[in-house]
């Protein structure tokens, strides 16, 4: 009366299955990765520190070798982040660093009138490093927030226009 059979069941079982589950995976990326992204960074810093502080390197005096110089530690932190592998990596492609992204070429544009006008109108007040930082803060700050309105008062809908009109011109052929 208690016999076996072959017919499937609703009940889990143990073993595991092929099937790709929708679960999200919360793998934390490889350590090995983060630390080829850090050491790229270190290394790039290092670079700056040494290049602005020795007088038999400094790309002060010949803006040629900065070329040459920086080649290697820039080649090395491309390379560690073309993986996309790192805990850098993931924070960098977080969507508040995809957004400053978006609109560094706003900020590109502003940042240097901006740093001009900060300087104008505070310059007389930069008197040691605390007041440089500061200094510096504002004028980062200010650009930033330029480079926002720029990108949505002006990119963003000089971008629609131009596809639309892109668009149009094409499917009139």
């Amino acid at each position: 009366t208690n016999q076996p059979t072959n017919q499937p069941t609703n009940q889990p079982t143990n073993q595991p299955t092929n099937q790709p589950t929708n679960q999200p995976t919360n793998q934390q990326p490889p350590l090995s990765a983060t630390v080829l992204e850090a050491a790229s960074i270190g290394v790039l810093l290092y670079a700056m520190a040494i290049s602005v502080s020795s007088p038999a390197i400094s790309v002060m005096r010949n803006p040629k070798l900065m070329t040459f110089y920086y080649l290697v530690p820039c080649s090395f932190v491309i390379f560690a982040f073309s993986f996309d592998k790192g805990l850098l990596s993931k924070l960098l492609g977080s969507k508040v660093f995809r957004f400053l992204g978006e609109c560094s070429f706003a900020m590109y544009l502003v940042h240097q009138i901006v740093l001009y006008a900060v300087k104008r109108l505070w310059g007389a007040y930069i008197v040691d490093v605390g007041s440089m930082l500061m200094f510096g803060a504002i004028g980062f700050a200010i650009s930033l927030a330029a480079a926002i309105v720029l990108r949505f008062a002006v990119e963003i809908p000089a971008d629609r226009f131009l596809r639309a009109r892109w668009d149009r011109s094409f499917r009139k052929r």
